[in-house]
């Protein structure tokens, strides 16, 4: 039997008071409108499993290292941030 995964982008493109938020939390290491999260479209998406988000960071590190992959076997630069576990990012 086939295991399919279901994932969310639980934060795509964050306006300004979205990013400052993330800031204040320490979710973000940058003020509007320098994160990546700050442009549309986003050059930045936190990709998690759903409806399970996985706090382990190892298991996010293979998911991430999969997602970065297909993009680039599909032309596309990606790669996944360790600090932030479910962010991933275009590279430019």
């Amino acid at each position: 039997m086939d295991t399919w995964l279901t994932l969310t982008v639980s934060c795509g493109f964050r306006n300004e008071a979205d990013q400052e938020a993330a800031f204040a939390a320490g979710t973000s290491k940058e003020h509007w409108p320098n994160g990546k999260h700050n442009r549309r479209p986003s050059d930045a998406a936190d990709v998690e499993p759903y409806p399970e988000r996985w706090a382990d960071p190892v298991k996010l590190a293979v998911l991430h290292a999969y997602i970065v992959g297909l993009a680039r076997s599909r032309g596309m630069s990606l790669h996944g941030i360790s600090w932030d576990a479910p962010h991933i990012e275009r590279l430019p």
